[in-house]
């Protein structure tokens, strides 16, 4: 028994003519469609086992705060006042306790050198 491709590679010029447009029709009438419904069949059922939206709970869930309320009772409402709204502008940085702050003036006491870090001060726009 030889390679199926070997076989291929010995057709005559005519065979050759009839197997390649064959392969291409069988592909656009059988395969393509085929491919094409499961794609849509596959993107339905993602969409049918994803958890329906609910309303979110405010007490069980602040995005401006890096404390989880979901999975501790105790720190739900003790740290409830911890809000990132405004902490951050919009390079998501606060220039009064960058880390990093200290390394291009050790001695800027007076934050002369807060335009190396605070970036938005160099854009006007304010998209």
């Amino acid at each position: 028994m030889s390679n199926p491709l070997s076989q291929l590679g010995r057709l005559s010029y005519g065979a050759h003519l009839l197997v390649y447009p064959a392969v291409g029709i069988f592909y656009l009438a059988a395969v393509k469609p085929l491919l094409a419904k499961k794609k849509i069949t596959d993107e339905e059922h993602t969409w049918a086992i994803m958890p329906k939206l609910r309303e979110v709970d405010p007490d069980l869930f602040s995005p401006f705060t890096p404390i989880p309320y979901h999975n501790n009772k105790e720190l739900k409402y003790s740290n409830a006042h911890i809000k990132m709204a405004g902490y951050i502008n919009k390079n998501h940085i606060n220039v009064k306790d960058y880390p990093w702050r200290s390394y291009h003036d050790s001695f800027d006491h007076s934050n002369k050198k807060v335009y190396t870090y605070d970036w938005s001060s160099m854009h006007s726009n304010t998209h």
